[in-house]
């Protein structure tokens, strides 16, 4: 599932600062700072060699349930002969350990992680030499004696830290997938239409048919009695003159010179238009189906009744 690899020694940098920068790192677990370009310039040793191990998914998971609990990995440091049989009188004062924090490896998307780690004493009281001890030694060593007779171990003496990078094929967290694409909505895919001006149904309608049927009725007696005036017809007896000025009189106002029953028409149609929109704005009313037969049926009687009216009254 994943493979994990440590190396220790130095670290090569993609980018080199300037040389008047520093390049500052601080060592784990203090606020010590160091300068990265120093550590191939001072006194330092360098393990040439990496290790790595293959980590099934359960071990990989123990692995990242440690970091996330805080654990800390340790490197025991041992200087000794080659020769296993062979003991080194200063093998209590160079055994030195360091505990690592590797959490950071557990950011997402990451691979690889170099950390610094100081190097402190695996054993905390380290007695000097005795005098026999000294003489088996290859080079008697001067120590710094503290005041409990007890030596300083040279790892704290001269600040000695060690530097790990680990490394893994893959992201221990992956980073996530991207979202998936919001589906854009109607409103963004459909431009707007402009919004449709509320209905207002025509209201007077009645009215004003009732007062063009006034005007009209009007008009067409104020031509007949002009009509009238021009020939006499009022002193004339003879039923015969009188329907002869009538026939007269339509045809005056029939006629394309005049026109006036053409505008009498118009006039009429246009106030029976405003009585049809105020009552036929909508086919139900309460949830009830109106039956346009019915309407019109009702529209013609009012529409008779009304003209027979203003005719009676004139």
């Amino acid at each position: 599932e994943g493979g994990a690899e440590a190396v220790e020694g130095t670290v090569d940098r993609p980018k080199t600062p300037p040389a008047d920068e520093p390049e500052i790192e601080v060592l784990q677990q203090t606020l010590r700072e160091v300068d990265v370009r120093n550590e191939k310039k001072n006194q330092r040793v360098v393990w040439g060699h990496s290790y790595s191990s293959f980590m099934t998914p359960e071990v990989l998971s123990n692995f990242a349930d440690a970091l996330r609990k805080g654990t800390k990995f340790a490197v025991d440091l041992a200087r000794k002969y080659k020769e296993a049989d062979k003991d080194y009188v200063y093998a209590s004062k160079y055994h030195g350990k360091s505990e690592m924090d590797l959490a950071q490896i557990l950011e997402e998307d990451r691979q690889s992680v170099t950390v610094r780690s100081p190097v402190g004493p695996a054993i905390r009281v380290v007695a000097p030499l005795t005098e026999e001890e000294a003489l088996d030694a290859p080079d008697t060593e001067k120590d710094q004696v503290l005041h409990d007779q007890n030596i300083t171990a040279p790892y704290l003496l001269y600040e000695t830290y060690i530097i790990v990078t680990l490394a893994t094929m893959r992201p221990i967290v992956k980073k996530p997938p991207p979202p998936k694409p919001v589906l854009e909505s109607v409103a963004e895919v459909l431009p707007a239409r402009p919004a449709v001006p509320a209905y207002k149904p025509e209201t007077g309608g009645e009215e004003a048919y009732k007062a063009e049927l006034r005007n009209i009725i009007m008009d067409m007696t104020e031509a007949y009695m002009r009509l009238e005036a021009e020939n006499k017809v009022s002193e004339s007896t003879d039923p015969l003159a009188l329907k002869q000025a009538q026939k007269e009189m339509l045809i005056h106002l029939t006629s394309k010179s005049v026109g006036k029953w053409h505008d009498f028409k118009l006039k009429l149609k246009m106030a029976v238009v405003k009585v049809v929109n105020e009552r036929f704005h909508k086919v139900s009313f309460g949830g009830v189906q109106i039956e346009p037969a019915d309407e019109i049926a009702k529209l013609n009687t009012f529409l008779r009744d009304e003209m027979n009216e203003a005719l009676a009254r004139a």
